[in-house]
């Protein structure tokens, strides 16, 4: 299927410097453009931006897969 990208992890400092860029503009469609990365994404991050700044910088969200 064109136009599927695979699943990428994002570290907190790459966050940080989204969230920093989208704060001072204002507008998440920018920070879509510059970075390549969904609207949406940056709506959950400026959501979560306690918990991201206060967690280590080389943290990233972990999928945990299970056998049934």
């Amino acid at each position: 299927m064109p136009g599927k990208r695979k699943r990428q992890a994002y570290d907190n400092a790459f966050k940080i410097r989204v969230i920093e860029f989208v704060e001072n503009l204002d507008n998440n469609s920018a920070a879509e453009r510059e970075f390549g990365i969904s609207e949406k994404l940056v709506r959950d991050w400026r959501t979560n931006k306690d918990t991201i700044v206060s967690g280590p910088n080389k943290q990233k969200r972990r999928v945990v897969m299970c056998n049934v």
